[in-house]
């Protein structure tokens, strides 16, 4: 699905606020914000928003190497984030690991997968 303009602006809302309390951010408190819907359309919205999951957009740097990265996560239980990166060691200047002449490889494309806990300190 698209991220509507709506959706967009209440996701910046949310993050917005939550950077700058560190506590989690009320449908009443984004629907104070001006959008012109009721907080019940706001959680709605943040439903579809947590379904589809977030795509991230950042650098990634290894062995002295730093690219471009995106990938898609989920969060999962309400306070998990899971995804999957998949990089190709070349591209970081890594040589894929052989061993006993050969006969051991590892591919040089690789999975990278996640599933972080979001602890508030």
């Amino acid at each position: 699905r698209m991220l509507t303009q709506r959706r967009e602006r209440i996701l910046k809302i949310v993050v917005g606020e939550y950077i700058s309390t560190g506590l989690p951010v009320s449908s009443e408190a984004v629907a104070r914000k001006g959008l012109g819907v009721s907080p019940a359309t706001i959680r709605n919205e943040m439903m579809e928003l947590e379904e589809d999951g977030y795509h991230v957009k950042g650098e990634l740097s290894l062995h002295g190497v730093t690219k471009p990265v995106e990938f898609n996560v989920k969060i999962t239980n309400g306070k998990n984030l899971t995804g999957m990166i998949t990089l190709l060691q070349k591209d970081y200047g890594i040589k894929p690991f052989k061993a006993m002449l050969g006969t051991l490889k590892i591919k040089n494309e690789i999975n990278i997968g996640f599933d972080l806990s979001l602890n508030q300190t």
